[in-house]
């Protein structure tokens, strides 16, 4: 159906958009940590001198220190068109294998609600859905179970397009690395790289038990009728809950990730600048 493609459409826009995000601020990014370099290798050098007043070998030995740093943090930014997107890829790849789930996105995980909702109409046509009684709930349980997958293929949409951005846009926040007094926003955003991955990890995780649940829930809801409407509503709730899981607990997960000190990049620099 090609209304539900319009998530998938957007998910692809956002990966085109990278690769413009990136040519554009990637030379941003190097001119800024030449800049951040000059700048920290300066005050290294005025620091060892004049404040804690080392001989010639001692500033040469602590320059090089500095430049050796420098070289491994500008490294790292060099080859971010490479690892960035190998982490983030790990991880989702290792989701999906996991979760026994082949390419999922946004438009599948929505259509399994739509398809959930279209089979529950089609085995109730028997008991009428004018029904002043049972139409009302049967028109809500459809809705409801379309508006839950709905939120989690949105949310599954939030996680990708999360991470083109992280792909196309965070790689600025590298360049910060050329100064240990910025260095703490180039650590803050190596962290991001892992969260995000943990993040799509858990979610493809939590949508393969979606997958499976929806099949279950399609058998529950063929034994519906008239006098036995409870697999309605335990259907109806545990798409509400399910819906819920999808949210909460991969951010959980990543938060994890944001409670400890990071990589400390700073610490790499000469302690006592």
């Amino acid at each position: 159906m090609p209304v539900l493609g319009i998530l998938d459409g957007i998910v692809q826009t956002f990966e085109l958009a990278t690769q413009t995000w990136f040519s554009t601020l990637f030379p941003i990014a190097q001119n800024l940590f030449f800049a951040l370099m000059v700048i920290q290798i300066a005050w290294a050098g005025i620091w060892s001198t004049l404040v804690r007043h080392e001989s010639g070998e001692q500033v040469l030995v602590h320059l090089l220190r500095q430049v050796f740093v420098l070289s491994i943090l500008y490294t790292v930014l060099i080859f971010s068109p490479i690892w960035v997107p190998t982490v983030i890829g790990s991880f989702e790849q290792a989701g999906a294998a996991a979760g026994g789930i082949d390419g999922i996105n946004p438009s599948s995980v929505f259509s399994g609600g739509f398809l959930l909702a279209l089979g529950l109409l089609d085995g109730l046509n028997n008991w009428g859905l004018l029904n002043p009684i049972t139409g009302p709930m049967i028109l809500f349980t459809c809705l409801t179970l379309i508006l839950c997958y709905a939120w989690m293929a949105g949310v599954l949409l939030v996680y990708l397009v999360e991470s083109y951005v992280v792909l196309g846009g965070g790689v600025v926040l590298l360049g910060f690395g050329g100064s240990r007094f910025t260095a703490g926003l180039a650590d803050g955003y190596l962290v991001y790289v892992f969260r995000v991955g943990v993040k799509l990890f858990v979610a493809y995780l939590v949508l393969g038990i979606a997958g499976s649940l929806a099949a279950q829930w399609a058998g529950m809801l063929n034994g519906v009728a008239l006098d036995n409407p409870g697999p309605l509503f335990e259907v109806l709730g545990g798409a509400v809950v399910l819906a819920l899981v999808t949210t909460k607990v991969p951010l959980f997960a990543s938060q994890m990730l944001g409670a400890g000190p990071g990589f400390s990049l700073r610490s790499l620099f000469v302690e006592g600048q």
